[in-house]
C-alpha cells in the first residue's frame, strides 16, 4: 500500500465509526428503538479496534514520508479525527443515558397539607428510584413511597435524597406533614 492510500485508510478508520456512531443516535433519538442502542453499542466497540488500526496506518505512514518535508499538520489533523471517537462515544452513551432516564418533578401546591402523586417511568424493566426532596419546612414531615416511610424531612432547609430498589413503572409517593403551618418543597425523581 502506498504512502496517500495509508494516509487515508487511517482517516476512513477515525470518520467511520464517528459518523456511524452520529447515525445511529440520531435515528435512536427519532425512533427508540432498542435494536438501535445494541447497534451504539456495537459501533463503539468496533469504533475502537477502527480507532487503533487507525493509529497503526498512520505510524506505517509516518514511516514512508520524506524525511526534507514537513507533514505535522496532516498528521495532526488524522490524530484529531481518530482521537475524537472516545469523547464522542463518552457524549452520546452519557446522553442517552439521561435521555433513557429523565429527571422528573413535582411541588407540592400546599406543604402543610397531605398529598399523593404518581411517579411513574416510560422504562419497562426499572429497578431503582431516586428521590431528592428540596425546599424548606417549619415542622417535620414524611415522604411515604407505597405506603411505607421512604424519607424523613426535618424541619428547615431540606436537600436529602435517597435512592433504592424500585421494580415497578409507577409508584404512590405520599407526602404526610406533622404539624407543618408554612414551607414549600419540590421532588425530583429519577427512575433506573
Amino acid at each position: 500500500m502506498n504512502g496517500s492510500r495509508l494516509y487515508r485508510a487511517a482517516l476512513v478508520c477515525g470518520a467511520a465509526p464517528l459518523l456511524s456512531g452520529i447515525g445511529i443516535l440520531l435515528l435512536w433519538i427519532l425512533t427508540r428503538a432498542e435494536i438501535l442502542e445494541a447497534a451504539g453499542l456495537w459501533c463503539v466497540l468496533l469504533g475502537i479496534g477502527s480507532v487503533v488500526v487507525g493509529i497503526l496506518l498512520l505510524i506505517l505512514w509516518s514511516q514512508t514520508l520524506d524525511a526534507g518535508f514537513s507533514y505535522w499538520k496532516r498528521q495532526l489533523a488524522a490524530i484529531v479525527l481518530l482521537l475524537i471517537n472516545f469523547p464522542a462515544a463518552a457524549g452520546t452513551i452519557a446522553l442517552v443515558w439521561v435521555l433513557q432516564h429523565p429527571l422528573r418533578e413535582v411541588v407540592l401546591a400546599d406543604a402543610t397539607k397531605e398529598q399523593t402523586f404518581t411517579l411513574s417511568t416510560d422504562l419497562k424493566l426499572p429497578n431503582a428510584l431516586e428521590i431528592r426532596a428540596i425546599g424548606e419546612l417549619d415542622a417535620p414531615a414524611t415522604l411515604e413511597l407505597d405506603s411505607a416511610a421512604w424519607l424523613s424531612l426535618t424541619p428547615g432547609a431540606l436537600d436529602v435524597r435517597r435512592s433504592g430498589d424500585c421494580y415497578a413503572s409507577s409508584c404512590q409517593l405520599r407526602y404526610v406533614p406533622q404539624k407543618v403551618t408554612r414551607g414549600r418543597l419540590r421532588v425530583e425523581y429519577r427512575f433506573k
